[in-house]
């Protein structure tokens, strides 16, 4: 099946149980529909573990992109800046986009990311979330983007292009977590650190401060 085919039968799976900006669970009759895509999943799976090692393999042979935790460079080979993460252990921060009153979240330093949540920050900045439990997926819509995550793997399917993060998607407590770069980038928002708080900008420039 091809990237078309496989987008096309992940939109109508998903517009059987669309609720606006909630997260959504599949109930078992309309997984059942879904469920002869499982094996797209699993065969996505096994690409992303190919595309791991490739990534790592490319190490000696690309130039290395230094990536900050607040920008998302897309690289498939990627150097830490030389820059402090904001938290040095995991704990509940404040997250925040303009204009908007913050909410609190668990956040994760991880290999010089900054993992969030991903269904709660999406749905915090109105987003549509869809979870797929028994495929270990989660997928994001907006007006213009379509991503695609898969627990365990270090790509993400942007708009049906494999790209990669740089971490993988992790599972902490049942829940999906991220790089926040990955989200803001992918979704269009400026990522910083402002006043002990993860702060979220519609556009504009990215430079890690606020």
């Amino acid at each position: 099946m091809n990237r078309n085919r496989k987008y096309l039968a992940i939109v109508l799976a998903v517009s059987l149980v669309t609720l606006p900006v909630h997260a959504t669970y599949a109930d078992e009759d309309e997984y059942e529909e879904y469920e002869h895509e499982e094996h797209e999943y699993e065969e996505y799976e096994d690409d992303d573990e190919y595309d791991d090692n490739r990534y790592e393999q490319e190490e000696s042979k690309q130039s290395v992109i230094e990536e900050s935790w607040y920008s998302w460079s897309r690289a498939s080979v990627v150097n830490l800046a030389n820059e402090p993460l904001p938290l040095t252990k995991q704990q509940e921060v404040k997250l925040q986009q303009q204009n908007e009153t913050e909410i609190s979240i668990e956040a994760i330093p991880y290999q010089g990311q900054l993992l969030v949540p991903l269904t709660e920050t999406v749905q915090y900045l109105g987003d549509e979330v869809h979870e797929y439990k028994k495929s270990k997926v989660v997928e994001v819509v907006d007006e213009d983007t379509h991503l695609i995550f898969k627990e365990g793997s270090r790509a993400v399917y942007e708009n049906m292009a494999k790209t990669p993060m740089p971490t993988a998607a992790l599972n902490f407590n049942g829940e999906m977590y991220v790089p926040v770069n990955v989200i803001g980038g992918a979704l269009g928002w400026d990522v910083s650190w402002s006043n002990a708080r993860i702060f979220m900008k519609k556009g504009g420039s990215i430079n890690g401060e606020s």
